[in-house]
């Protein structure tokens, strides 16, 4: 079964909030803790906060890869990792194509997470 963790961008304070729990209320409303204690709330169609599901996979370092990261793989390619039809994928940042090998790449350690696409815009802008 899928473990389901997610991280969350602050675009108003600019952080990034990790290894949050999420919980979605039928009036639209998330709430956010971590640690047990209400972090934030807002509303479903807000785009100050950005919520990002964990790939299931991790880099050869052992970090979990999140939608949103930035990864360079041991021949010097750099991805974005972003939702693609059916899930996760990586999106090669010179030619744009998408690649389903996320879960490949990561199960042979070839690919090591240098960014996100939030903190680390530099990396992805051409």
């Amino acid at each position: 079964m899928r473990e389901r963790k997610f991280r969350v961008w602050d675009n108003f304070t600019k952080k990034m909030y990790y290894e949050v729990e999420l919980i979605k209320k039928e009036d639209g409303w998330w709430f956010m803790w971590k640690a047990g204690c209400l972090q934030n709330n807002w509303e479903i169609d807000n785009k100050q906060r950005i919520v990002m599901d964990f790939a299931n996979v991790v880099d050869k370092t052992n970090e979990m890869i999140f939608e949103g990261d930035i990864l360079e793989e041991d021949n010097g390619n750099i991805f974005t990792v972003e939702w693609y039809k059916t899930g996760l994928q990586m999106r090669a940042l010179e030619t744009e194509e998408v690649f389903f090998t996320l879960l490949e790449s990561c199960e042979l350690k070839i690919l090591k997470i240098i960014g996100n696409i939030y903190e680390n815009p530099e990396l992805i802008s051409k």
